[in-house]
């Protein structure tokens, strides 16, 4: 009897093993997937996954190890390959920075072009992804300074002439190049323009004093720190457009501070002691849509 029931044991394991074995199916990338295989064709296997029924292209398989213990190769990898889902998931994750590595950004700012300004910009991302260098530069072809640059119009007969300036960019949710990318950064922008000098000259006249003016040509400039917010954005191929919002400000020195406030009192004197203004620094403020291209 005990033999008896020994036997009827290992028959039972014998026929659950059975039962439970599944089919393992090898691919050619180094993966692998357990299942029943129930159809095999020219170019699809049918494989019973669960109480799923899944296409497998034939194609795709490297070899089946059926239940049974058998084998069966159906294709020859043209290399080997060993799979390790941590690398891969790795390379997915990554491969997005490698499109943007030392990427370079030509545009111009279309805003600029109002006030008659070609205003180019350049930047160059580092490899990190989240620091931007940049320069630019403008050239303004009015033949005198209108309101869109009113600390300048004060003065007379003033001509913006061109900007410069370098700026960086910080991309805190890092750069990405096919979305939407928020920044903010700084910005130092020289500007260089000209005008005419007003100089007043008193003198004695009998029991008047006679004011003469003297005119000559001078030049000016300002060296504004701003900063900078805006966003990034993809379009198609290799075209972007780029928004800036900057805000800031310079100090007014020299003949450029002398006539400014000059003019803002009326033309009442430079040397007048009730002049009711004597401002020394001015806000800046600097606004871009920008259309470019990434090269």
């Amino acid at each position: 009897m005990e033999v008896l029931k020994l036997l009827l044991i290992h028959i039972s394991l014998f026929l659950f093993c059975q039962a439970t074995a599944q089919d393992n199916i090898y691919f050619l990338d180094g993966t692998t997937q357990s299942g029943k295989v129930l159809e095999i064709s020219d170019e699809r296997i049918i494989v019973k996954v669960t109480d799923e029924k899944q296409n497998i292209p034939r194609s795709a398989v490297l070899l089946i190890e059926y239940k049974n213990g058998s084998i069966e190769i159906y294709n020859t990898p043209n290399e080997n390959i060993t799979y390790n889902p941590v690398i891969e998931r790795n390379k997915l994750k990554t491969a997005p920075r490698d499109q943007f590595h030392h990427s370079n950004f030509g545009s111009i700012n279309t805003l600029a072009l109002c006030n008659a300004d070609i205003s180019g910009f350049f930047e160059h991302m580092l490899p990190n992804g989240y620091i931007g260098l940049g320069a630019m530069g403008a050239y303004n072809f009015n033949p005198q300074a209108n309101l869109l640059n009113l600390f300048i119009a004060t003065l007379n007969n003033s001509k913006k002439k061109y900007d410069l300036g370098v700026y960086a960019n910080f991309y805190p949710g890092e750069f990405q190049p096919e979305e939407t990318s928020f920044y903010f950064g700084i910005l130092f922008k020289y500007m260089r323009f000209d005008y005419t000098k007003v100089t007043e000259i008193k003198a004695p006249v009998g029991s008047t004093i006679s004011s003469t003016l003297k005119y000559s040509d001078a030049s000016g400039s300002q060296m504004a720190t701003l900063l900078t917010f805006g966003t990034h954005t993809h379009l198609e191929k290799n075209f972007f457009i780029k928004t800036i919002f900057g805000v800031g400000g310079f100090n007014l020195r020299g003949d450029y501070r002398d006539q400014y406030n000059y003019f803002l009192n009326g033309g009442t004197g430079q040397t007048n002691p009730q002049n009711l203004y004597n401002r020394k620094f001015l806000l800046k403020l600097y606004l871009g849509i920008n259309a470019g291209f990434t090269f």
